[in-house]
């Protein structure tokens, strides 16, 4: 998930709604990179 939402409780819903990874707007190469091999290790 990419969002500009950085709350923390709506992280935390995110991720417990099975969401694989996410990403909070904006981000760098290497933070997208990062969360890119974390979904398919």
């Amino acid at each position: 998930m990419v969002t500009s939402e950085a709350d923390k409780s709506k992280i935390i819903e995110a991720v417990t709604a099975v969401v694989g990874q996410y990403i909070v707007k904006p981000f760098n190469a290497n933070q997208l990179e990062e969360k890119i091999k974390a979904i398919f290790q």
